[in-house]
């Protein structure tokens, strides 16, 4: 009998790109007449669910383990902690660099089988790239009429890099006569989301990784990319509509190719059934060769040392998705402040000092925290100057 695929992951998002990939990897292997569940640790969503997606999705009480046999095999994400389920065979997904968004090391098992994302993820490992099939919304919104207006999105940015540009914002801006916040609460689901994209004449966005510059590429928007800190230009269908801003001028980069991202969609099925084989093979190999587990573990060995050392670059980062996260100095420059509507500009003057207020008290936290060190290391200085001498004297 085949081997079941659970993945474990949290209830169905609408707007997170990572979450849907997980549904869309169970529900590729359902199509090849493999059984496969999400088992959702969180609780059911308010909305209901398209069908394909309600019949392969196991909601768990709290502490609830599933029956799992030492033949099936367990997915996780980069984001999940340990093996919760316990499973024998467990299949890591990294659909981010590891330690960027949770700041820690995914915690590998000596015998799991490791696939990437994408090579924008890693290079130690088997790629598994998948995409979220919205044909549907994109030719119900391509096409549509252009409005004199801009949208920026924020997203996970590096935490440097969360007042840089504000600038470069507030001249944007001011050649656009409307715009659209994007933030994880706005707009209110995706239909929403792709009519902004269809009608804003650019989008600018300060996430490298966002699936969002993808979307609106696939709509024929522009997309000013102000961070590329990963030099996401070797995307696979890449071709066109991209810029970037080197501090003079804006500069053409590259875009998405529909014809392109439609093949990719229907060679998926493909993919998914080249990943089962070859994660099936892994498990066999470490669980009946002892010199196949020991060269798997020295590679996992090797993974968790590059990752050491991409986190202990210091690359932070801040997760702006929400509103509230978003820098007040770009929000001024995009509601183009100071601005002659004194009651609007007035308005922000108590933000910035409750924004300015927990920043200081952070600090002064921060500081308190770090006086035992600092006391400790005064005491060690002291004992050196003053205490040796006297002791080697006596």
């Amino acid at each position: 009998m085949p081997a079941r695929l659970f993945i474990y992951c949290s209830a169905y998002e609408q707007k997170s790109y990572g979450i849907r990939i997980l549904y869309t990897l169970a529900a590729e292997i359902s199509r090849l007449g493999r059984e496969a569940r999400c088992l959702c640790f969180s609780p059911r969503p308010a909305f209901r669910l398209p069908s394909e997606l309600e019949a392969i999705t196991q909601y768990l009480d709290e502490g609830e383990k599933p029956d799992i046999s030492d033949e099936d095999i367990v997915v996780y994400s980069d984001s999940e902690k340990g093996n919760p389920l316990g499973a024998k065979r467990v299949v890591r997904y990294l659909l981010n660099k590891p330690g960027v968004l949770t700041g820690a090391l995914v915690d590998y098992g000596p015998s799991d089988y490791i696939v990437e994302y994408s090579p924008l993820v890693g290079i130690h490992f088997p790629k598994l790239f998948l995409l979220n099939d919205d044909r549907e919304l994109i030719d119900r919104w391509a096409g549509s009429r252009r409005e004199d207006s801009v949208a920026f999105y924020f997203g996970k940015i590096e935490k440097k890099n969360r007042s840089k540009f504000w600038r470069i914002i507030a001249r944007v801006r001011k050649d656009f006569s409307g715009h659209y916040l994007i933030t994880r609460r706005y707009p209110r689901d995706r239909d929403e989301l792709f009519s902004i994209l269809s009608k804003v004449s650019l989008l600018v966005s300060l996430d490298p990784l966002t699936n969002l510059n993808y979307e609106a590429a696939l709509l024929g928007t522009p997309v000013l990319l102000l961070n590329d800190s990963y030099n996401t230009e070797g995307t696979e269908f890449a071709e066109g509509i991209f810029f970037e801003y080197d501090g003079k001028r804006f500069i053409p980069r590259s875009g998405v190719d529909v014809a392109s991202f439609r093949r990719k969609l229907e060679s998926q099925g493909a993919a998914v059934s080249s990943f089962l084989a070859d994660a099936e093979e892994h498990f066999t190999k470490i669980e009946t060769s002892i010199e196949a587990s020991h060269e798997h573990a020295r590679k996992v060995r090797q993974k968790v040392e590059a990752d050491m050392m991409e986190l202990g670059a210091g690359r932070k980062f801040a997760n702006c998705t929400n509103i509230d996260d978003v820098p007040l100095l770009d929000r001024m420059a995009i509601e183009r402040f100071p601005s002659s509507d004194m009651r609007k500009t007035f308005a922000f003057f108590p933000e910035f000092w409750r924004l300015a207020r927990k920043k200081l008290r952070r600090r002064v936290v921060n500081s308190l925290k770090r006086w035992p060190e600092i006391f400790e290391t005064l005491c060690l200085i002291k004992r050196t100057i003053i205490g040796g001498p006297r002791g080697d004297v006596s």
